[in-house]
Parts: structure tokens; C-alpha cells; sequence
């Protein structure tokens, strides 16, 4: 039997979040997109059976407060659309703060971007000045590097295989450097998922 998704036009948006945006959630902003959408009259296929939804899904959702500078989500169409118009006609109707970036047409039947992700790179500013040295204990750190005296920017793994949160890096680079701070006070920026 034919899989009904290969009928389909599947799209992954990149956008940006910042601003008073980072602080919408993640099922609102799900909710967010859903309804820009429609008001882009876009023609978003829906799931089969009794609660039939949009078939829309946010690869890594950010974490409350967090800004991303390219971040992803996906979308099935019913009709193919170029990706030009697609852009301009979301991006109309996005809130301060979100910008549409750039889309893509993927195959319909591939892995998600959720299910290709494997790492993120992240921007982490300290309230003073640091020292970066990758704290042995920690599993999933690919790459990092001092960007500024009290800023790093890492690559640590991401998705449903193996996940390391700036939070917890943070933590415990904080232990071992014996800094004496509040970490409520650390600001995270996501640059980038990679696929």
C-alpha cells in the first residue's frame, strides 16, 4: 500500500527567534505557526483518522528565554508551492521577532529533520570573564571555543540519540573553572542545528 505522504509536498523552514519571541513556548509557537499558515493560505495537509492535525513538527524546540538564530521546522503541503513564495508569504505573517529565513522542498518520505539532527552549535556568555577548557566528564561535546572574554560558542550533541544541553555544559564548566555565579545569569543563543 502507498504511503499517503508520498503525495505530499514536504518543506523545511529555517527561521530565526529572538527578542520578546523567545519567550513563546513551544506549543505555542507550534500553535503560531499552525495558524500563520492558514492565514498565508497555505495549503497544509492534515493527519488521517479521528483528531486530524497539521502535519507540522519543530525539530529541537529552544528552551524557555532562549533565542535561536536558525532553527527549523517542517511542513507537509497538499499543493507544491516555489520556495520564494512560500518565504514571502509566511514571513507576512510572522510576529516581532520570528523571521522566515530560507525553505526547501525535501522528499516527503525521508527522515525528519528531527530524526536527521545530531548536534547544535551554541553561543554561552558568562557574567565575567572565562577560561574554556571542555570538561572531561561530559559526553557529547564536538568542538568548542572562546569567542569573547566571558563568551564560548560550542557544538554539542543534539536529537534523540545523544543530548547534551548548553545548561547542563554550562554547569559544569562553571564548577570547574570554580566560578561563583548564579547561573541564571548565563545567556544561551542557538546558532545553528546541524543535520
Amino acid at each position: 500500500m502507498q504511503d499517503p505522504k508520498s503525495l505530499l509536498f514536504r518543506y523545511r523552514v529555517y527561521y530565526s527567534k529572538d527578542g520578546a519571541a523567545r519567550f513563546i513556548g513551544h506549543l505555542d509557537l507550534q500553535s503560531l505557526f499552525s495558524k500563520a499558515l492558514k492565514r498565508a493560505g497555505l495549503n497544509v495537509a492534515y493527519s488521517q483518522g479521528f483528531n486530524p492535525h497539521q502535519l507540522l513538527s519543530i525539530a529541537m524546540p529552544l528552551s524557555l528565554g532562549m533565542t535561536g538564530l536558525n532553527e527549523i521546522f517542517e511542513v507537509y503541503l497538499s499543493k507544491e508551492i516555489d520556495t520564494d513564495s512560500l518565504i514571502k508569504n509566511l514571513d507576512t505573517q510572522m510576529p516581532s521577532g520570528i523571521k522566515i529565513l530560507k525553505a526547501e522542498e525535501v522528499s516527503p518520505l525521508g527522515k525528519s529533520a528531527a530524526g536527521l539532527l545530531f548536534g547544535a552549535v551554541y553561543a554561552i556568555k558568562f557574567p565575567c570573564e572565562i577560561y574554556y577548557t571542555p570538561p572531561d566528564e561530559l559526553d557529547g561535546i564536538f568542538d568548542g571555543e572562546k569567542i569573547a572574554a566571558d563568551s564560548i560558542k560550542v557544538t554539542l550533541a543534539a536529537g534523540s540519540k545523544k543530548n547534551l544541553k548548553p545548561q547542563k555544559f554550562a554547569e559544569v564548566l562553571a564548577q570547574n573553572l570554580g566560578l561563583n555565579i548564579d547561573l541564571s545569569t548565563i545567556k544561551y543563543e542557538r546558532m545553528e542545528l546541524l543535520l
